[in-house]
């Protein structure tokens, strides 16, 4: 498949040899007070241009397609901006941590003068910029990433800019540097005319505040904090599996995960950090007393992210006890042994080390309104009776034996490896097979939807962050019933393969209409903002990202969820809702 993304290459033998400090095809120039290679970070590609099978074009912003072109960064929020005249500066501007943004910024008409100036406390180049410019013919687009302002002044009439970001605006963390900064010596491409600028551009602060105030890109902020040892409990399943790809990609951490390999986990979550130095996998079922005391005393971890759980929960009545052996038994055998471990540390170390024990909303049953940091316990099957107790375990032991505890609850999550047997991945892979969906929509309940990565980041940043003994909510606060989101799936199954052989839209495989939420009840909505308040913790995709990336994820691993679809034993996908319809494709 023809790349998305193509580096441009250099056009000159050397930067040195053009008197040039960035180059890509040209078109890149620096100051030129700056000695050497400036700014590696910023790059200029070429996009080439896909269209659906409707012949309408597609954004390639896709992490996957990101990721081909040597940039580990996920894009979720998408801005345009349309100037009618040719000398319109948009000024320089820029989010503060922790919400500061990697941008991507390319025209879609007209051509700009684009420039990035190095915010980077510490930077042997701070204050310096870079500029070049970018046109709707040439199909540049440029990466400018966390740590610098981004400005443009339009160069003809009718020019439309379109720029995406690795977080959202927030107001709260928006700031700017003075376009017309003596300090900066910018040389905008005025040709003569006075620029036209926003009054709240003009407005904005010079260089030498931003020195002084020490302004922080997230990255910085993050990679301040020292390297653990982690220990991740169930890190082969859907949600540990996010966890420790997160830890190794996002962090300076170390990963020691156990995993027992049951038929809930699957070893090609983790393929892309396999080969990493600081991942290790140790297979073991948390019940194994010596097994645990072994891995606390050879990986002597930091911490614990405990998600190690039986959530199998469609097993008969007599193989429920599984439940009580892993999602409590396991657990309390976990605290016993990092009890035991916690005991041998030094006064800095036990200040240091933290207990996170991951719970789901399951074990407030269903609730409406949405649950909050005081909602009572009502446990609804034998799978979340099993979860509370092991909450109750932690919270209790935490008390009694001075182990530092911390407790997450998340609301419903979705993304790329989950099990087939849950409503996002059945209703992609039923929408893609042309499975009629009624049985997907079930009661229809309303409930909160959580994209997994941004839960991995969450829980990474209680470990982090966290008061011990603090319970933390976490959720996305995005409401959707069944019907809604079956519905979004079939949509964005049509724009990736186009209708059904018979020209039907896939919205079609659902029963009944999906105009307004059903009002059977409300499941497990979360309200998680005292979370957010505390750590600075706020989900990165909105629903419709991590929706549209997890559908692109499942039609583009076929083989993936194939394979689960094969018969396995008694508690295998035999009788799966879409084995059938799948079996005759």
């Amino acid at each position: 498949m023809e790349p998305a993304f193509t580096v441009l290459p250099d056009e000159t033998s050397s930067a040195a040899d053009a008197g040039e400090e960035f180059m890509t095809s040209g078109a890149v120039r620096c100051d030129s007070s700056v000695p050497g290679s400036a700014f590696p970070e910023i790059r200029l590609f070429r996009i080439l241009q896909r269209h659906d099978w409707r012949g309408q074009l597609r954004e390639t912003w896709r992490r996957q397609l990101l990721a081909e072109a040597g940039l580990d960064v996920d894009l979720v929020e998408e801005s345009r901006s349309v100037s009618a005249r040719p000398g319109t500066i948009h000024g320089l501007h820029f989010q503060k941590a922790p919400r500061a943004q990697d941008k991507f910024v390319r025209v879609v008409r007209g051509s700009i003068f684009d420039v990035a100036v190095d915010i980077r406390p510490g930077s042997p180049t701070f204050g310096r910029h870079v500029s070049t410019v970018l046109t709707a013919q040439g199909g540049e687009a440029l990466f400018i990433p966390a740590g610098f302002a981004h400005g443009y002044c339009t160069l003809e009439t009718d020019t439309e800019v379109v720029y995406a970001t690795s977080d959202y605006y927030s107001a709260d963390h928006a700031a700017g540097i003075a376009f017309d900064d003596p300090e900066l010596a910018i040389d905008w491409p005025l040709g003569g005319r006075e620029p036209i600028v926003s009054d709240r551009d003009r407005a904005l602060p010079a260089l030498r505040h931003v020195r002084l105030t020490d302004t922080r890109t997230f990255g910085e902020a993050r990679t301040a904090q020292p390297p653990l040892r982690v220990l991740v409990t169930g890190g082969a399943g859907f949600i540990g599996s996010a966890v420790v790809r997160h830890l190794i990609t996002r962090s300076r951490h170390s990963v020691l995960n156990l995993d027992r390999l049951s038929s809930a986990a699957s070893a090609s979550t983790l393929e892309s950090v396999l080969d990493d130095p600081r991942y290790e996998l140790r297979i073991g079922d948390v019940c194994d007393t010596r097994l645990l005391e072994s891995v606390f005393q050879e990986f002597r971890p930091h911490c614990v992210i405990h998600l190690a759980a039986e959530t199998r929960t469609d097993r008969p009545f007599a193989e429920s006890e599984a439940f009580l052996r892993t999602n409590t038994i396991g657990t309390m055998r976990l605290l016993q042994a990092a009890t035991a471990y916690f005991e041998t540390l030094d006064p800095a170390a036990r200040a240091r080390f933290r207990f996170l024990h991951v719970s789901t909303d399951e074990v407030f049953g269903a609730r409406d309104p949405a649950f909050s940091g005081v909602a009572h316990y009502a446990p609804l099957s034998p799978y979340s009776a099993s979860r509370a107790a092991g909450d109750h375990v932690v919270r209790a032991w935490g008390h009694t034996y001075g182990l530092p505890v911390l407790v997450t609850t998340c609301s419903n999550v979705f993304g790329p490896y989950q099990s087939l047997d849950e409503l996002i991945p059945r209703a992609i892979v039923g929408a893609a097979t042309g499975q009629h969906l009624p049985d997907l929509v079930g009661n229809d309940s309303v409930r909160d939807w959580l994209f997994v990565e941004d839960l991995a980041e969450a829980l990474v940043t209680v470990v982090e962050r966290g008061q011990v003994g603090s319970p933390y909510l976490i959720g996305g606060s995005v409401h959707r019933s069944n019907r809604q989101v079956a519905a979004a799936i079939a949509d964005l199954v049509d724009d990736h393969v186009g209708p059904l052989s018979d020209g039907r839209r896939r919205r079609d495989l659902i029963a009944g209409t999906d105009e307004a939420p059903s009002e059977d009840y409300r499941y497990c909505l979360v309200d998680q903002s005292g979370g957010e308040k505390e750590l600075g913790w706020h989900p990165a995709h909105s629903f419709e990202a991590g929706l549209s990336e997890t559908v692109t994820w499942y039609l583009e691993h076929e083989g993936w969820w194939r394979s689960l679809l094969r018969p396995v034993g008694t508690n295998g996908f035999k009788n799966h809702p879409v084995a059938s319809e799948v079996a005759r494709l």
